[in-house]
């Protein structure tokens, strides 16, 4: 339905902006983990069979009090690293109007969605 009605996309967890960009570079090319983890959850005509599993994110949405520090991401993201525990999240400016949240860097971010795009597919 988004993708339907929009043309730019922002994509938010525990009240943080994580991802923002076009639909296309959203939908087609997610760069932050918990992007790709929802577009893996989504049934897609002609190649999820009836019968076959959606993905799903683990674990559960973080308590919005407390500690606050680190990547709100970090206990469900398996990209997890020591980086992800403390301190501020970067928000990655890729272009003008697109860019993620995350400490990794974007080409490892690619090319976790491609291995998972390709284990979904076997």
């Amino acid at each position: 339905m988004v993708a339907r009605m929009a043309d730019r996309v922002m994509v938010m967890y525990a009240g943080y902006v994580v991802e923002t960009g076009t639909v296309d570079e959203v939908f087609y090319r997610p760069v932050h983990p918990y992007t790709q983890g929802l577009l893996q959850c989504i049934p897609v005509p002609g190649r999820t069979a009836a019968t076959g599993r959606l993905g799903s994110i683990k674990g559960i949405v973080p308590a919005l009090v407390g500690d606050l520090e680190g990547c709100m991401f970090r206990n469900r993201c398996d990209y997890v690293n020591e980086a992800c525990k403390r301190g501020d999240v970067p928000f990655n400016e890729m272009t003008e109007r697109r860019g993620y949240k995350c400490h990794l860097p974007e080409d490892t971010c690619v090319a976790n969605y491609a291995a998972l795009q390709t284990e979904m597919a076997e």
